[in-house]
């Protein structure tokens, strides 16, 4: 998604140090002399400054992980730990219903049950309990009889809840991550690598992290040293979803992890990554971050996060696949109640446009899902740049909220300034630098919005200017290829402290816009650069109002499309910015000229396309009649006079060409593709469809296949699966970009035969009509454009 435009800072190209060229050539051997170049910058900038710190963060197997000991208090619990389990003692884990809170839990209570130890788990309720130990259902589990209470991802400040246990000759043991209250809570022993210094590698730990240093530690005690790396794929989970920085054991244990799950024997993960369509061999942060994650945080946000520990430690293939269907079942409804609550708070801040004049944007209504909010919250973050805190009002007298911030100022630590100066302001909070949640009396919320605005605009000042977007390379768009991407992985897994490097490519110029996605919140960007190299770039949940007319410089992130079995490269944009030089395109034409023959036959039109001799001529033709020399739409390209042979399916097709091509002149043509009636369109669609099998191993895209068939990638569609319900093919797996396809087994979907004809025949006449709007009709009203024949 991009919004308004940070400042741009251009990192110089470096010299490459011998040590490290030779580095690379070691490790990647394969990676072409212009991409080398590249990854060393990137590399360098990032305080890579020897041989040794190079290979450490290269390579795990080269870094020397810091010891469990380092964590003050670590002996005093794997003792305490040691004698509970010896002594047959009661011990309840008390997790939290985020993905490292549920992570943090499976792993405490798998690991002690593996020790023998007698545990049970237990993870509030969100809405009901919310954050941190609620003392009523603390008190039933003390009168239920337990020894030891062992928190993970919460309890640094619960020191009621705490006080309340050890008066019942409860020992408590806290594993937690964030930020450390004015005075620690009186607990047997207290994990947290926020006690820690900055620089220490355990100081960026989550709280699943926090987990597995105390079991390492427990294993090594008991002469089991090694056995918790069997959760180091739980831990991979924990770091990514909780945006932890990278850096230190962190980075150490994500790159452990991610292998581990890409193998991973727990059957959850398993039915998981089959339900969501995860290719195991290729799972990497963003596949955590983006599909796996989210269902997780689906069940804490939505249900109870209980469900979580069971999914993640059983080992029964059914309860697995059970409990998989219900992940995604909840998925679905978080994607849809996000989508409901981004509508309504911007149409909130549309219709009060003075929240935007706060530092800090702060909107409040009732009945908004709790568990949603935060997602919400952090969508507006970067549409407005600015921290964002959204409340729910519960109705019964209180609103709670989550909020999200940007680089500069610690949200947590503005909301503690805002409860320090207004004491009865603000019930309970509390959070990370960048995240923060927080209850308060409803009627409390004005006063709460210019308190925040206040402190976060002095928090921001003191900050100095916004952090400015750091651009690693300018490259033309020859360089954005699978090999560059493949080389960034060397510098993967990237997040928090290690950010996806960012490209740039300067003065391109549009070609065209396509929307993309079920509801068209995306666009395919096609552009060219200085020297015509044409490329796409995704723009996820674009703003395209905002694009600039004409030249544009603009910075994109490089990552790999992996589709039935075809691997090619991606860029996804990340920001733009007008350059004051913009070439004409050609919706800024104010007019076009060229020749009409839309009324001629075939025959006469073939005459006169054979009396053009023009330099830089293109001839785009579709369907069965194409003259030769002519190509489809998928293979386009800028040129001075374009020649239109076969008339268009529809007026998008045709802008879209227009676009692409930005034509001076325009001769037209209408020379009918004699692919609209049913029967023809079915035969050419079986003869295209034995082609792709044949040629292309059953994969195709539909830009090709439209060209192909000379309709809109909407009609291939219905033609594949009037098809498919035929038994003629089978559909392998489809998106916006594409289809993948094998040969069917003749079965019949029986109750599917007509509605499919149907559809397809809907497609088919909205073609003729428009291939006859298009022939009678005024050049300038079917172009768009005032037309001047010549």
């Amino acid at each position: 998604m991009k919004t308004d435009s940070k400042a741009w800072r251009i990192a110089p190209p470096t010299d490459t140090p011998a040590w490290l060229a030779a580095l690379l050539r070691e490790i990647a051997p394969d990676t072409p002399a212009d991409v080398a170049p590249i990854i060393a910058d990137i590399l360098t900038r990032r305080g890579i400054a020897d041989l040794d710190t190079a290979a450490r963060f290269l390579d795990p197997d080269a870094y020397r992980p810091a010891s469990p000991y380092d964590l003050p208090d670590m002996e005093a619990a794997v003792n305490r730990l040691n004698t509970v389990i010896e002594n047959g003692g009661r011990v309840l884990v008390w997790g939290d219903f985020d993905v490292d809170g549920q992570t943090s839990t499976a792993l405490l209570t798998a690991a002690l049950r593996e020790m023998g130890a007698n545990v049970r788990y237990y993870i509030p309720q969100r809405e009901s309990e919310g954050h941190g130990i609620a003392i009523p259902r603390l008190d039933a589990f003390i009168a239920d009889g337990i020894d030891l209470l062992l928190t993970c991802d919460t309890g640094i400040s619960a020191h009621d809840a705490i006080n309340r246990a050890t008066a019942h000759g409860v020992a408590v043991i806290v594993t937690d991550h964030h930020q450390l209250p004015p005075t620690l809570p009186r607990a047997h022993a207290l994990l947290n690598p926020q006690r820690l210094p900055a620089d220490h590698p355990l100081h960026t730990l989550p709280g699943v992290g926090c987990a597995y240093k105390l079991i390492e530690a427990l294993y090594a005690s008991r002469g089991q040293a090694g056995r918790e790396t069997q959760f180091l794929d739980l831990v991979a989970l924990g770091i990514v979803a909780d945006v932890v920085v990278q850096t230190g054991d962190a980075r150490y244990l994500l790159q452990r992890g991610l292998i581990a799950l890409r193998d991973t024997a727990r059957p959850g993960l398993r039915a998981l990554y089959e339900l969501a369509g995860i290719n195991r061999a290729l799972l990497d942060e963003q596949t955590i971050g983006f599909q796996i994650a989210p269902r997780l945080n689906a069940v804490g946000r939505l249900a109870d996060a209980n469900t979580s520990v069971e999914f993640l430690t059983t080992d029964d293939d059914v309860t697995a696949r059970r409990l998989a269907n219900q992940l995604e079942a909840l998925n679905n409804q978080r994607r849809f109640d996000t989508e409901s609550i981004t509508d309504a708070a911007l149409a909130a801040i549309d219709a009060h446009p003075k929240l935007l004049e706060s530092p800090a944007l702060v909107v409040a209504r009732p009945g908004w899902t709790g568990g949603i909010i935060g997602i919400v919250a952090n969508r507006l973050v970067e549409r407005f740049r600015r921290p964002v805190l959204l409340l729910s009002d519960d109705g019964a007298g209180w609103a709670h909220g989550s909020a999200r911030s940007v680089p500069g100022c610690d949200i947590t630590a503005a909301i503690q300034r805002v409860a320090d100066e207004h004491p009865d302001m603000i019930d309970g909070f509390g959070g990370h630098t960048m995240a923060a949640g927080l209850r308060l009396p409803a009627e409390r919320v004005p006063q709460l919005r210019r308190a925040l605005g206040r402190v976060v605009g002095e928090m921001l000042a003191a900050h100095g200017e916004p952090d400015a977007l750091t651009i690693d390379a300018v490259i033309p768009f020859s360089a954005v290829t699978v090999a560059l991407a493949d080389a960034l992985r060397l510098v993967a897994p990237f997040g928090a402290g290690n950010p996806q490097p960012v490209f740039a490519t300067l003065r391109a110029t549009q070609r065209s816009t396509r929307r993309i996605g079920r509801t068209g919140d995306h666009l395919r960007l096609l552009l060219s650069d200085e020297a015509e190299q044409m490329q796409e770039i995704l723009w996820w949940r674009a703003e395209p109002d905002t694009l600039p007319k004409g030249r544009l410089d603009i910075a994109y992130q490089v990552g790999i499309n992996e589709f039935g079995g075809e691997r090619t490269v991606q860029a996804t944009l990340i920001d733009f910015r007008a350059v004051d030089e913009a070439p004409e395109t050609f919706s800024q034409r104010e007019a076009l000229r060229g020749a009409d023959y839309r009324h001629l036959d075939a025959t006469a039109s073939a005459e006169k396309l054979s009396a053009i001799r023009a330099d830089d001529v293109l001839i785009w033709a579709e369907g069965a009649t194409q003259p030769p020399g002519a190509v489809q739409r998928d293979v386009l390209r800028p040129a001075r006079h374009l020649v239109i042979w076969s008339a268009p399916p529809a007026p998008d097709v045709l802008s879209a060409a227009l676009e692409t091509v930005n034509p001076e002149v325009v001769t037209l043509f209408a020379v009918s593709p004699a692919v609209d009636s049913l029967q023809i369109f079915i035969k050419r669609m079986a003869g295209i469809t034995e082609y792709t099998l044949n040629v292309y191993d059953g994969q195709a895209s539909w830009l090709a296949l439209g060209g192909a068939m000379a309709h809109r990638a909407e009609a291939v569609r219905a033609g594949m699966d009037w098809l498919a319900v035929r038994g003629h093919i089978h559909i392998d797996g489809a998106n916006e970009n594409g289809i993948m396809i094998r040969r069917g087994i003749g079965q019949q979907i029986e109750d599917r035969l007509k509605p499919t004809t149907s559809a397809l025949m809907g497609w088919l006449a909205e073609a003729r009509a428009y291939r006859a709007y298009y022939q009678r009709s005024d050049a300038s009203a079917v172009l768009g454009i005032p037309f001047q024949p010549s």
